[in-house]
């Protein structure tokens, strides 16, 4: 692919009002207890590190963990893989921006501002052939299912459509007011984005790391 080409692909957020069973909410309020844990966990254990050994521990290092980390801590086990390895990944931007002076050192975070956790790859290649980690499953013109690996089925409100084999990224969310959301991130040419922004006048910000979001 060309570098002309790759510029004019950029990543635009939609986000979906979601509609949790009781039964898939404990699981989503459950898992953000767990990634808490391990988000100050991973915190202090850098902490740590510095203060006792002047040793700086790595996105790496704390990913490679994982499995010794769960057999202490079974509950670590209900949550997707590559969630947890999210959960890390946040802790490690947290540090990045940190070292780049663009933020305060880190801390741990109380459960209560925990409130988002991300499925990474909604595709993933296996034997040289893309399968589906999340499918979309479209109920009628209005609601659809997402099939959340360990979860189970999450029904959103699918106010537009969108192109689910250009799907990246998928982030569950419960806003302050308890209403959940799915935010998924799909990726486009530019012109659509301008052509929605000229149809809706809605205000997108294309960051750095070509990054959009929409309501």
């Amino acid at each position: 692919m060309s570098r002309a080409k790759e510029e004019t692909k950029f990543l635009l957020t939609y986000k979906f009002r979601a509609y949790p069973s009781a039964l898939l909410e404990y699981r989503m309020e459950n898992w953000l207890y767990i990634l808490c844990n391990l988000y100050n966990h991973a915190i202090e254990e850098r902490k740590r590190g510095w203060k006792e050994e002047k040793k700086t521990v790595t996105y790496s290092h704390q990913q490679n963990s994982l499995p010794k980390l769960k057999k202490k801590d079974p509950a670590l086990k209900l949550v997707h893989s590559q969630v947890l390895q999210d959960c890390l990944r946040r802790v490690d931007n947290a540090f990045q921006k940190f070292f780049r002076k663009e933020a305060k050192y880190p801390k741990k975070k109380k459960l209560s501002r925990y409130n988002s956790f991300t499925f990474p790859q909604v595709w993933m290649k296996q034997k040289k052939k893309l399968v589906e980690v999340i499918k979309l499953e479209k109920k009628n013109s209005r609601f659809a299912y997402l099939h959340l690996p360990k979860l189970g089925k999450l029904k959103i409100r699918l106010h537009r459509e969108i192109d689910w084999t250009k799907a990246r990224t998928v982030t569950i969310k419960k806003e302050p007011s308890g209403k959940w959301y799915a935010c998924i991130t799909v990726e486009v040419e530019l012109d659509q984005i301008l052509r929605e922004a000229q149809a809706k006048a809605v205000g997108i910000d294309l960051g750095v790391k070509n990054l959009a979001t929409t309501s």
